[in-house]
């Protein structure tokens, strides 16, 4: 029974290192989504709501430490249910109802990564 739990511990502890030795894949996928709290100007705050994002990229080897990043993103703001009331130069009120809104975004990024070869994590600077 102990022998085959050390076995099993030791596995354990072990396997993660073998990746290591096989030849990794020439991209990497990203994902990553969080929450768009609108802020600022005022009136932008007063006029949408709590959103979210999405973010989806791949990267490709171009040096060993260099990655080319393609990214596309995706944020969404839902308007106040509420219609919100401004009044013109003359004075008189305009009632305006805010539509959600959707903001797609498109970039490309350079990723290099710094630390021994063969580490399993390493930190990086992205820039683009």
């Amino acid at each position: 029974m102990y022998k085959t739990l050390a076995l099993s511990l030791a596995l354990l502890l072990v396997a993660p290192l073998a990746s290591a030795q096989v030849p990794g894949l020439p991209f990497s996928v990203y994902a990553g989504g969080g929450l768009d709290i609108p802020s600022q100007p005022d009136t932008f705050s007063d006029q949408f709501k709590t959103g979210y994002h999405g973010l989806v990229a791949v990267g490709f080897d171009w040096l060993p430490t260099i990655q080319i990043v393609g990214k596309i993103e995706l944020h969404s703001l839902p308007g106040e249910e509420d219609a919100i009331t401004y009044t013109d130069p003359f004075g008189d009120p305009i009632e305006y109802e805010p539509p959600d809104l959707t903001i797609w975004m498109f970039g490309g990024d350079l990723r290099g990564a710094f630390g021994a070869p063969g580490m399993s994590a390493k930190p990086f600077v992205l820039a683009g």
